[in-house]
């Protein structure tokens, strides 16, 4: 792998790395300016990025709102640039299809070896809490299972990060927007585009962008796009429930849109008592006699499952 110095962007000149209030601060900022700004502002940093890619960039591409806007952006300057998506089994098939049609032939379909309910089975890898939070929830109590991070990295990190290294890729444009989460909100200390220690540049022209913005460029540039929500439903990957601390969250509108996939996470995959535990600090042995007691459909029904506290300096 060549040297920092000999794969920086020549047109983004090495910089000061941000505190963390300054990235704070900075993204506050940005977040405030209409959308006109943000768009020149992603295509200035979409601009150096192909720069430095020398014709191997590639769009981490999931289909969901932020992905696509990327993918959009990216298109606008370099046409031929490959959408790579991973089949992780768990995606809406209106969704699977939407993506076929919208990437046309520069998609990169890559399909995983083995779904994630098999997985599951064998690693403690359930997407449930926020990367960060079921870290802390796993301290706190050791007989969960459930780690998002992992779940992630090996049904789509792995198998995309193996074509990338495949494929001699330079540049990976990345949908993260620093308002979802506290984990992209600091990325802007490391500015918008830096290695990733793979091998290739990792840039995030959206980061500064607000969900706001990304709905308004949908609605302008592509109307039809199946993710608008206006159907309370999600079509991405539907098992994963890592907002489940958060207020509508994936597993309270997959309850309501499809109740039936709901109870099979809930009672056959073992979501119900790991949210169980979470929420009262059970064993399981413990999770699964509240199940008993209240009956799992009347828990379902009340939505008693449908959120966890957020955890605190690991501690909940």
């Amino acid at each position: 792998m060549a040297s920092k110095s000999s794969t920086r962007p020549k047109t983004q000149p090495k910089a000061r790395r941000l505190t963390a209030g300054e990235a704070v601060q900075q993204l506050r900022k940005w977040n405030d300016l209409p959308l006109e700004k943000k768009l020149a502002r992603a295509a200035s940093v979409i601009r150096q990025t192909l720069e430095a890619a020398d014709g191997k960039a590639v769009v981490s591409y999931s289909g969901g709102r932020d992905s696509v806007v990327m993918a959009e952006l990216v298109r606008d300057q370099a046409p031929d640039v490959p959408l790579c998506y991973v089949d992780t089994g768990l995606a809406d098939p209106r969704l699977t299809q939407w993506i076929k049609t919208h990437a046309g032939r520069h998609l990169v379909y890559l399909k995983n070896p083995t779904h994630p309910e098999e997985t599951w089975k064998r690693e403690p890898c359930l997407p449930i809490g926020a990367k960060m939070s079921a870290t802390n929830y796993r301290r706190s109590n050791p007989e969960l299972r459930v780690d998002p991070s992992k779940c992630c990295d090996i049904h789509k990190a792995r198998p995309q990060n193996a074509w990338l290294q495949k494929y001699g890729c330079k540049a990976l444009f990345v949908g993260a927007r620093g308002d979802d989460s506290n984990r992209h909100r600091f990325k802007l200390m490391s500015g918008e585009v830096f290695p990733s220690g793979l091998g290739w540049w990792l840039s995030y022209p959206l980061l500064v962008w607000t969900q706001r913005d990304v709905l308004e460029y949908l609605r302008d540039r592509l109307p039809a796009y199946p993710l608008m929500y206006a159907r309370n439903e999600e079509l991405g990957c539907r098992a994963c429930a890592i907002n489940l601390a958060r207020w509508p969250n994936q597993m309270q509108k997959l309850r309501q849109s499809d109740p039936a996939y709901h109870r099979h996470l809930m009672a056959d995959v073992g979501y119900a008592e790991q949210i169980l535990m979470i929420q009262h600090d059970l064993t399981l042995a413990g999770a699964r006699t509240l199940i008993e007691r209240e009956g799992l459909d009347h828990l379902i029904e009340s939505g008693a499952l449908d959120r966890i506290p957020k955890s605190v300096k690991g501690i909940r």
